[in-house]
């Protein structure tokens, strides 16, 4: 891919990307040493460096240099991408003197990532927290997986300590500490609380806890649609996303929505206006709504617009998520939740035309806090 025509072709010319192209780690050598595609380091070096990449995750001072002393580079190649570099650079101000660099001046003491204290509680985090490091290319179960391992199931292996532990306690909290999804279905009929948390940082431990103990209020959203079984994916090389990939296109029954996401506390939607009836096509509408939080603590509320073309000439999305806002409600507090919705924002890519293409159409607005609890719709026309 980093040496592919469509590279310069599409982030260049079509999306006016003017900064940093960058290499995957490792994928300089990889061209002429697994795939042999080239002959050695500076072909492959310069190909990319005329497909339009401007910084390499590889050592790539050598092949540059070789390339240019066999005249494969040309001084003039080189120019037409360092300029993105260079971009970005004076953006940052790394090319400024240090005086008029607002960062620059910051000295409060070492960084907190070197302090002991931040070493400790990483230390200890990593030892608690540490599901698939078995070495490169190696998980310790099948529902695990990494960079270079597909999973080979979603069904959790730890599903039958679950049951245990709950035979024992019933008042069990599970949680699943990964950054895809789980087929977890008895414990989501069975176990009364369920946290899910993702990999984020030396914190997640502490926050874990806060989360727990109820001294923070979660308001976190799934981002991915969480299956009920295996039987409900696709053939793994299958990559058509129409086929049932995502919320969009997803038709089964859900274990877990898109944008699903629970509280401590409760959330009452009234007074929906979407503005308008109509959207020209370079206009925009503002979808109003009113969220109080009726509940004893402060939480967060995620308002999310959803869309479905409802004569649409091309296969289109049943749902397509198109603006949400998070908001902090205190007890009894309520507030009104503006979201903007441009006509632009409801074009699709024509692959025959090569251009997005918006349509003169009907169009479902959905409202709600996930794609499947829809607490508002009302259909608007696209004009032409």
């Amino acid at each position: 891919m980093m040496v592919h025509p469509i590279l310069k072709d599409i982030t260049v010319d079509e999306w006016g990307q003017n900064g940093v192209i960058c290499t995957d780690g490792g994928a300089s050598g990889i061209l002429w040493k697994e795939h042999k595609y080239y002959s050695d380091s500076a072909w492959a070096a310069a190909a990319a460096v005329k497909a339009g990449i401007n910084q390499f995750l590889d050592r790539h001072t050598g092949p540059i240099k070789k390339a240019s002393e066999e005249r494969l580079l040309k001084e003039a190649d080189i120019d037409s991408v360092i300029r993105g570099d260079f971009r970005v650079m004076i953006k940052l101000g790394l090319l400024d003197p240090p005086a008029i660099v607002p960062y620059a001046s910051i000295k409060d003491g070492e960084e907190p990532w070197l302090g002991n204290k931040n070493k400790e509680l990483v230390r200890e985090v990593t030892r608690k927290y540490t599901w698939c490091n078995a070495g490169w290319e190696k998980c310790p179960v099948p529902s695990d997986g990494k960079e270079a391992v597909d999973r080979q199931t979603i069904y959790l292996e730890q599903e039958e300590l679950n049951r245990q532990v709950y035979r024992i306690n019933p008042k069990t909290v599970v949680v699943p500490i990964a950054s895809f999804q789980y087929a977890i279905t008895w414990t989501e009929h069975n176990i009364p609380a369920i946290v899910h948390l993702t990999y984020n940082s030396q914190e997640e431990g502490n926050a874990l806890a806060d989360v727990l103990f109820g001294d923070y209020n979660p308001g976190g959203r799934l981002v991915q649609t969480w299956p009920r079984s295996m039987e409900q994916l696709l053939p793994m090389m299958d990559y058509n996303i129409r086929n049932g990939r995502t919320y969009m296109y997803f038709k089964g029954a859900r274990l877990y929505s898109f944008g699903y996401g629970l509280s401590y506390t409760n959330f009452a939607w009234s007074n929906f206006k979407p503005g308008n009836n109509t959207l020209k096509p370079n206009g925009e509408m503002v979808v109003t709504v009113d969220i109080k939080n009726t509940g004893k603590v402060t939480g967060d509320e995620m308002a999310q617009v959803y869309i479905q073309q409802l004569h649409s000439v091309v296969d289109r999305p049943q749902k397509e998520l198109k603006a949400f806002k998070r908001i902090t409600l205190k007890p009894g507090e309520s507030k009104i939740v503006q979201l903007k919705l441009k006509a632009g924002d409801l074009r699709y890519w024509d692959e025959g035309r090569h251009q997005y293409m918006l349509e003169a159409d009907e169009v479902k607005l959905m409202l709600g806090n996930s794609s499947a609890d829809v607490k508002f719709q009302q259909v608007i026309t696209i004009m032409k």
